[in-house]
């Protein structure tokens, strides 16, 4: 995503964002596509995967994986904070204490699977009851590059839920790269604008990196996204 601007400015904004979905969807491969442009044919389930962040040594037991990305957005550098959750049941009560604060999450089924669809409702009926109300949401059809192999979701119901939902829709490919930079980006920039029209509103509320530090301290003890 080009910047208005040739050079950042010494600003900097942490976004938080959640990935959530059933296992085996996709979320890890998206995150790894897009924060270091790979593809792991082999890459295992978020439990039980050998541990390539020396943070993930503490996470990794609990059901969550921490990933970092910078991007330039409107002239000022941008953190995300990628947090890749387990779809696995016994750990979607521990999920839930992560979704409250987070700023954006992803909600990712995978386009062959007519079960990890039908399970999007839940997914979204769970941040209904437990994730803040304003934080900003997208839907993710992921394993696009399947589609013409095996049998695909409707599309038809994809764009009903994503309607009824208010949710943007992504259909992505981990594997070839297809549309997963534009829906990290696309929720990175909703997220910079939302926060940015805070600022103007609250003066309270400030980019400094004084201040981002701040923030990411009382993160650490509280949580990762409180």
């Amino acid at each position: 995503m080009k910047s208005h601007h040739s050079k950042p400015e010494a600003t900097e904004i942490v976004e938080k964002i959640l990935l959530l979905g059933d296992i085996s969807v996709g979320k890890t491969s998206l995150i790894t596509r897009f924060t270091n442009n790979d593809f792991f044919t082999n890459l295992g389930n978020t439990i039980g995967r050998p541990i390539f962040f020396k943070i993930s040594l503490i996470l990794i037991s609990i059901g969550v994986e921490y990933h970092r990305k910078s991007l330039t957005l409107e002239g000022k550098e941008i953190e995300l904070e990628i947090w890749d959750t387990s779809g696995q049941e016994r750990y979607q009560s521990i999920a839930k204490s992560f979704y409250r604060g987070c700023m954006g999450i992803v909600i990712v089924f995978d386009v062959t699977s007519d079960k990890s669809f039908g399970n999007v409702k839940s997914w979204i009926e769970h941040l209904q009851q437990d994730a803040d109300s304003e934080v900003i949401k997208i839907l993710v059809g992921n394993k696009a590059d399947l589609k013409k192999e095996v049998h695909a979701v409707d599309q038809a119901q994809i764009d009903d839920l994503a309607n009824e939902w208010n949710l943007k829709y992504f259909e992505t490919s981990a594997k070839t790269g297809e549309n997963v930079k534009e829906a990290f980006e696309w929720i990175a920039l909703k997220i910079y604008e939302k926060l940015t029209g805070f600022e103007r509103k609250d003066s309270r509320i400030s980019l400094s990196k004084k201040d981002v530090k701040a923030r990411e301290g009382d993160s650490k003890s509280q949580g990762c996204c409180n």
